[in-house]
């Protein structure tokens, strides 16, 4: 997996773009409508650990020229700007009422994962905390999109999840199909047997996660461009009228 190791930045510079254009589209708008502080929050912890993990040691950074710098860049990347967008997440745009994902703080998905992460995780580091954090990491990760999901699934009511979020989300969506990639390939070389399994499930669950996401925005985008379409057949033919 080593001549693939470069999917691994590739995946993370997906992300931090995300986060790059969910901060674009905050100050463009002046709003914050559909984002989730809760998932926000999540993502933070993600990459916390995560570039703890990896600026301890550099046992899981890519093994190519990425890994150098690139890869820890893109990274402190996506917590600089997720940070960003969580500090905006004020005023009456918020909507708290739709953020409602547990009815408590976003600590309800992190500490099973943490969990999880003490007794199934890495075995590659010297330092067992390295492996630990990076687990959790990847486990938290798999489940930090859900209060957005969850929250634009009340806020939208069946319609297509506001442009505000919906190309964030489309990126982190892709990230983790590039992930899954990489893991599928990788998944034995990270210790146990059961570990490996686990860091290509944890891949797999956020794609599954995410696919309510994925078809309504394509059924209505599919509706957008029919209505143009049908709109720009019927101004022709009232000129040719």
């Amino acid at each position: 997996s080593d001549h693939l190791s470069f999917m691994i930045t590739l995946a993370s510079l997906f992300r931090a773009f995300g986060f790059v254009v969910l901060n674009l589209n905050i100050v463009a708008s002046k709003r914050v409508t559909g984002v989730s502080i809760k998932s926000l929050q999540l993502y933070c912890l993600v990459y916390t650990c995560r570039l703890l993990s990896i600026f301890c040691d550099d046992t899981y950074v890519p093994n190519d020229d990425t890994g150098d710098w690139l890869y820890q860049a893109t990274e402190f990347m996506s917590l600089a700007f997720a940070a960003s967008a969580l500090n905006q997440c004020t005023g009456t745009s918020y909507k708290k009422d739709c953020d409602t994902f547990g009815e408590c703080h976003a600590a309800y998905l992190a500490i099973p994962c943490f969990a999880v992460a003490l007794f199934v995780h890495a075995d590659l580091s010297e330092h067992f905390i390295n492996d630990i954090l990076f687990s959790f990491s990847m486990y938290l990760e798999s489940v930090a999109i859900l209060p957005q999901l969850y929250m634009c699934r009340k806020q939208a009511k069946g319609v297509a999840v506001d442009l505000l979020v919906s190309n964030f989300m489309f990126e982190l969506g892709l990230s983790r199909f590039i992930d899954l990639f990489f893991w599928a390939y990788a998944y034995d070389q990270i210790g146990s047997e059961f570990a490996g399994y686990l860091a290509l499930s944890s891949q797999l669950t956020q794609i599954i996660l995410m696919l309510d996401f994925f078809c309504r925005t394509t059924f209505k985008m599919k509706g957008v461009l029919e209505n143009g379409s049908s709109s720009l057949i019927k101004r022709y033919k009232s000129r040719e009228n």
